[in-house]
């Protein structure tokens, strides 16, 4: 999103060329065109109220509703119907209204978004895809905090957008002439603000990286290699589930949770620095996410009623996508990985979405659904940017993850005697090639960094209990186990 002193500027300049004049004014502006102005910026950023409804309602719901041209055209209409009260004529006030809160989605779509859905509905309600511009023009707003808000990214993006509103007024005085007062001052801000621009834009940016990195608690420098990679499971000791990280021959193994709780189905994020997770620490499921040496376990979720689980890292490591009840029945939904601005990003449905995993190339999740009226489990696709669902799975299947490539998805799907074996799907080919053939269930399959090997669960004796972890070399067909306790060894995630 753009920040308020852009989407204010597009206003302002909208506003006057409404009005017409050639010839300059006074040199400042007159009383009514001064609450004409107030409220052209009012309306250029009313788009952004949705941000205030979002906390008075608890729900995340920008980029929504408020930034489509139906919205616009919406408020246009109501303008027009009490333009009579305030002696204006109806149209006019339809016309100059829709383009003053249009003009908010305009200034967005050139706006680099930094977290999905990227862009905007510019088709609601016929499509609910988002679009946003290839080349854009003004950096994103970080909010969070105060210290981010007016914090380093925020300067960048201030002087491009002055740089930027400034040209705009520039225009804008060649059809309809700007206060003496403006157009003496005018030229020399752009130029400035355009100079700082250029020549602070790479300092700037690297002191905002380095901000967030701190706001995220990204600090700690994790460099060793058998701290950042490896092996995350979680196992049972005694009545309570605790993660763990091993090295892929069985070296290394290393306890990160100790707590009288259910700590499980670790991830790591994509740099390696962080393990997000679920745990009933709380008293419920929350998603938590911790150092990866174990350090620094913080609640994301600790505000909600809800049983929120099974946490997936996006592809930049920026969000988090995790299954939750909140809205009634088990739905998907992202959100930043400090824990704030969550949206939902499946539709609502008595089917049950759990198990997500976003692909490490692009922003496509997929995901388990179960239909209670059938046919039961099946895997979906969906794009974390556009409306649509898509059901995948060949056959019933569930827990899907990604290959590095995100060209196939291995998954759980029940074999020829009632069992559960591992399979591979190809999402391009369409092709289903069956990995494991054993009489136990295998479940929590999860590829090696290389996709080369898959990690996962095998029950014992033909049971869903007693769970080890193994190795199987996806061109030999070699099994390797990795783990020897049947101490119900679940959910491998393997960088």
């Amino acid at each position: 999103m753009a920040s308020p002193l852009g989407h204010s500027v597009a206003g302002i300049g909208i506003y006057w060329l409404s009005l017409q004049k050639r010839s300059a004014p006074e040199k400042w502006f007159k009383r009514k065109e001064l609450y004409g102005l107030m409220a052209a910026v009012v309306l250029a950023n009313l788009a952004d109220f949705d941000l205030i409804a979002g906390v008075l309602a608890g729900r995340y719901m920008h980029s929504q509703i408020t930034h489509t041209p139906v919205f616009a055209v919406m408020i246009g209409l109501i303008a027009a119907a009490v333009a009579p009260f305030f002696h204006v004529k109806p149209f006019r006030a339809f016309w100059l209204v829709t383009l003053l809160v249009g003009s908010h989605i305009v200034v967005d779509f050139f706006t680099r978004d930094t977290s999905y859905p990227v862009g905007n509905m510019l088709f609601w309600p016929v499509s609910n895809r988002y679009y946003i511009s290839p080349v854009s023009i003004f950096p994103d707003i970080w909010r969070g905090s105060p210290a981010l808000i007016f914090g380093f990214n925020n300067i960048n993006a201030a002087l491009r957008e002055i740089t930027v509103g400034g040209l705009f007024l520039l225009a804008v005085n060649r059809f309809s002439k700007l206060p003496c007062g403006v157009q003496k001052y005018l030229p020399t801000v752009t130029v400035v603000a355009g100079v700082l621009a250029i020549v602070l834009h790479y300092p700037l940016t690297t002191l905002a990286q380095r901000q967030m990195a701190a706001f995220w608690g990204d600090e700690s420098g994790i460099t060793d290699e058998q701290i950042t990679r490896g092996i995350l499971f979680s196992a049972k000791t005694g009545d309570y589930s605790d993660i763990y990280r091993m090295q892929p021959d069985g070296t290394g193994l290393t306890r990160l949770t100790n707590t009288q709780a259910n700590d499980t189905m670790p991830v790591w994020s994509p740099d390696g620095q962080r393990i997000a997770f679920q745990s009933d620490r709380a008293g419920k499921w929350d998603i938590w996410v911790m150092a990866a040496d174990g350090s620094g376990k913080t609640n994301l979720t600790e505000r909600s009623d809800s049983s929120d689980e099974s946490p997936a890292w996006t592809a930049r490591g920026n969000q988090i996508v995790f299954s939750s009840d909140r809205d009634g029945s088990y739905e998907l939904f992202i959100m930043a990985r400090n824990g704030r601005s969550i949206k939902r990003v499946t539709d609502y449905s008595p089917e049950t979405k759990v198990l997500p995993a976003v692909s490490p190339v692009k922003g496509t999740v997929a995901y388990t659904v179960n239909n209670p009226a059938g046919p039961g489990w099946r895997i979906f696709i969906k794009s974390l940017n556009r409306g649509a669902s898509r059901e995948i799975s060949p056959e019933f299947g569930c827990r899907a993850k990604w290959s590095p490539d995100g060209q196939q998805l291995c998954y759980v799907s029940e074999s020829p005697i009632g069992k559960s074996d591992i399979y591979i799907f190809s999402v391009n080919e369409k092709d289903q090639i069956r990995v494991t053939y054993s009489d136990d269930y295998d479940y929590d399959p999860c590829f090696s960094p290389d996709g080369a090997k898959i990690v996962f669960s095998r029950g014992r004796n033909g049971q869903k209990n007693g769970w080890d972890l193994w190795i199987i070399d996806l061109d030999t067909g070699h099994e390797q186990r990795l783990t020897t306790n049947g101490m119900d060894n679940r959910y491998p995630s393997w960088r």
